[in-house]
């Protein structure tokens, strides 16, 4: 089965009425384009829904008729002639439903992980500011003994010099009298 031309032709089949150039569509209209309805040699009855989500599909990113019935065109070649007792319609409005499908839970999808991405990025900013708290305090008390620690340090060499001072003082005084001797006793020398 071949594709319909949306051009007017010399004899047109019988079910398809010919219309002056159709105006421009919204993409958000319900009602499919006339042109679609040509593309697959149906009349328009209003009752197809199947064109309906064709033409809704065909219509979304595409800038005119054209583009749209271009759209309808590659994914009919891409999908290739429909089983026996399969219309064109059915067959690509299928493949619509399953993209549409697929797109729906592919942005189910990000939407729960991009959430999920922001709950764990809350947590981590929480668990943060309240680590960042006790870890101040943990500074400051690191500080104060670090502080303790140099002060107990100065003190002992303090201390320590003190003791040898009084020790050396002490002892100081018997090792020169006892020099004092040994240089009596050895004739001075």
């Amino acid at each position: 089965m071949g594709i319909a031309k949306s051009a007017g032709s010399a004899s047109a089949p019988a079910n398809v009425v010919a219309t002056s150039t159709p105006d421009a569509v919204s993409r958000t209209e319900v009602q499919a384009h006339p042109e679609v309805y040509r593309f697959f040699n149906s009349q328009k009855d209003g009752g197809d829904t199947h064109i309906h989500e064709i033409s809704k599909w065909a219509f979304s990113g595409s800038d005119n008729v054209g583009d749209a019935l271009n759209k309808i065109r590659k994914l009919e070649l891409k999908l290739g002639a429909p089983s026996i007792g399969e219309t064109r319609i059915s067959k690509i409005s299928n493949w619509i439903r399953i993209d549409n499908s697929i797109n729906g839970k592919r942005k189910e999808m990000d939407d729960e992980l991009k959430a999920a991405k922001a709950r764990s990025q809350e947590s981590e900013k929480n668990i943060k500011s309240n680590y960042s708290a006790k870890i101040s305090a943990l500074k400051a008390q690191l500080s104060e003994v670090n502080a303790k620690y140099k002060n107990a340090v100065r003190a002992f060499k303090l201390n320590a010099n003190n003791t040898a001072r009084s020790i050396m003082e002490k002892h100081g005084k018997e090792i020169k009298d006892l020099e004092g001797m040994l240089s009596v006793y050895s004739g001075g020398r």
